[in-house]
């Protein structure tokens, strides 16, 4: 039985993150796999080689990893997948999403990709995570009607600096074209794009995908 790999794509505060949660459960997927997932779990290996520190400075810096660090990481983690994976922002770029098409012709164990595309504004990925709270205790994350305490451990919640409304708009300056880049390339490639309205409620989106699953 083949494994299958779902991509959501998404703007921050696109509710991607929600929604995996939910569609793993349906789909039977080990996880929501990013990028920098993989890249903390590299480092927390401890390897030292010269690539790996150069992988660990970037991460320190802030400066994004090039494609082929994105693509090593990934290529290690499908290698050793049991099931159903769902990937966060990849592909990220006509590089990645160049890869990701091959991988699957050249591994005919995989499936895919299954390519959901959470659609929202800029302006409401600005409004969603400029009154995102989190915890620093346990690192959940609350919208700003969740109150002043978390759910899960009852810390004080606390707002992140870098996620005022400037620095976000900044952000979502770089993610804007990538995932523009991403989508054109794989219609090229004749991959359909499943194109879900995130700007409703998450009981919505989740009856969106539910169905996506049945077809």
């Amino acid at each position: 039985m083949k494994k299958t790999i779902y991509s959501f794509l998404g703007l921050p505060g696109s509710g991607k993150g929600t929604q995996a949660e939910i569609f793993k459960k349906e789909v039977g997927a080990e996880g929501f796999i990013s990028v920098g997932t993989l890249i903390r779990d590299f480092i927390a290996k401890g390897e030292d080689t010269e690539y790996s520190r150069q992988v660990k400075a970037r991460y320190d810096e802030g400066t994004p990893q090039p494609d082929e660090v994105a693509i090593r990481l990934l290529s290690d983690y499908l290698k050793n997948a049991k099931s159903n994976i769902i990937l966060d922002n990849f592909p990220f770029g006509a590089g990645q999403a160049e890869f990701l098409l091959e991988f699957i012709k050249e591994n005919p164990e995989w499936g895919g990709p299954i390519v959901i595309h959470i659609k929202i504004m800029p302006e409401t990925a600005v409004a969603r995570i400029s009154s995102r709270l989190f915890c620093p205790e346990c690192g959940a994350t609350f919208d700003s009607t969740a109150g002043k305490v978390c759910l899960k451990c009852g810390t004080d919640l606390q707002t992140r600096k870098d996620d005022s409304p400037e620095i976000v708009r900044k952000r979502l300056s770089f993610y804007i074209p990538k995932i523009d880049e991403v989508i054109a390339y794989l219609e090229k490639q004749s991959v359909t794009i499943h194109e879900v309205d995130g700007e409703r409620t998450v009981a919505e989106i989740v009856s969106d995908l539910k169905e996506l699953t049945h077809e």
